[in-house]
């Protein structure tokens, strides 16, 4: 694509603001399905980063967190 709309720092903003990490265990199926949203959008945002910057968020570049 290599528009360069997402950066580093947006990337460890949402990684902040919208951790990967267990729910507790009162949450609703409503609930998880709009946890997987959220992180399905972090994860896109992730992947067209790295398809612009030629490697990988976790693997070898500057680190996100």
């Amino acid at each position: 694509m290599d528009y360069n709309l997402v950066t580093k720092d947006l990337l460890s903003y949402l990684d902040r603001m919208f951790p990967n990490k267990i729910p507790p265990k009162d949450t609703t199926l409503e609930e998880l399905y709009f946890l997987q949203g959220q992180q399905a959008v972090v994860e896109r945002l992730k992947q067209l980063y790295e398809d612009d910057n030629g490697w990988n968020v976790g693997e070898g570049g500057p680190s996100v967190t």
